[in-house]
């Protein structure tokens, strides 16, 4: 049997163990394998827990074969970021990260039975414990005793370089299916386990791809820059934003009311946005009807073509239907 150790410094160490006739217990022995860690992209890995970005970066410049496997995820780029060095952290003491951690989420299609991205690991910012509940734009985001956890993708690279690698054992389940009303959120009825079998290739891919998902540094910087003016032009002038629906128009998509006019005979007593939420919160096996009905009674009325439907066929006739030429869509008669 054969496993990677990664250490700081960076130190790749590859453990290896067998048996010995002569003796009762197993033997192992270690080799130094830093420089050579292209060979070893699919072997289970052990991550120490001093290891920080900074050493896997490291690891990474010092083998030509991995800037070259990686180079889709911008690994040369960011190793050259990295290279200028560490920055300090000068957020906000409850946004101060303590360490970076690699999650598993695997994702369950509950209608389909099946799973997806369950390779991968997804790179988050850790914070420090909250002494209170901390609430951001009215939305209560740590509960009070527990860590706060951040996206990392637009945070600057050279600010996280001195934080330590954990990777997490757990696995989260969460629902893939976009129909459903639990889409995204944790799949009830499923059984929490670990599954400790992380590979080197995975490590380094998994912290690459979070750190690269805009791009370059300079694109990253670029975004986030944009953001933040948008977020100064909102401040300045609240209530003028860009309202949701033109955004999806502007995409291509057919206007929310009309949709609702073919699949509603009855609606226009409820505001579009009320009953768009309200569709979302019904369970899925439930008769779409019937939960309309128990929201707002006879104010809403399915049309006959859609009133058999359950909530998530409804949901999903919904989608297909916004997908459809506006100019090919008359309402039905009730």
């Amino acid at each position: 049997m054969s496993k990677l150790k990664l250490s700081p410094g960076p130190l790749l160490e590859r453990l290896e163990w067998w048996d010995d006739s002569t003796s009762e217990s197993a033997r192992s022995k270690r080799a130094n394998v830093t420089d050579r860690a292209g060979e070893f992209l699919f072997y289970p890995i052990e991550v120490d827990t001093s290891v920080t970005l900074a050493d896997l970066f490291a690891l990474i410049s010092t083998n030509p074969v991995l800037l070259i496997v990686f180079r889709q995820d911008f690994a040369r780029e960011l190793c050259d970021e990295a290279a200028k060095g560490a920055l300090p952290d000068v957020g906000e003491p409850h946004e101060r990260l303590e360490y970076l951690e690699l999650r598993q989420k695997w994702r369950l299609h509950s209608h389909n039975k099946s799973f997806e991205s369950v390779a991968d690991y997804d790179l988050g910012g850790v914070g420090g414990t909250q002494i209170e509940d901390l609430h951001e734009y009215g939305a209560l985001m740590c509960r009070k005793g527990e860590r706060v956890t951040y996206s990392v993708s637009l945070s600057p690279l050279r600010r996280l370089l001195a934080l330590p690698i954990r990777v997490s054992y757990k696995v989260e389940f969460t629902e893939a299916d976009t129909d459903s009303c639990r889409y995204s959120r944790p799949v009830k009825d499923t059984v929490t386990y670990t599954y400790s079998g992380i590979t080197l290739g995975q490590l380094i891919h998994s912290v690459l791809d979070e750190l690269s998902f805009h791009g370059t540094p300079e694109d990253a910087e670029v975004v986030l820059n944009g953001l933040k003016r948008q977020l100064a032009d909102i401040a300045e002038n609240p209530g003028q934003g860009i309202p949701h629906e033109d955004v999806m128009e502007s995409l291509g998509f057919a206007p929310r009311t009309v949709v609702f006019d073919r699949v509603f005979s009855r609606w226009t007593e409820v505001g579009a946005v009320e009953l768009d939420s309200a569709l979302h919160d019904i369970e899925d096996a439930q008769s779409a009807q019937i939960g309309l009905g128990e929201r707002f009674g006879d104010r809403v009325t399915l049309s006959k073509e859609f009133s058999a439907l359950n909530a998530r066929e409804l949901r999903q006739a919904i989608k297909k239907i916004r997908t459809e030429k506006q100019e090919s869509m008359e309402p039905n008669e009730a």
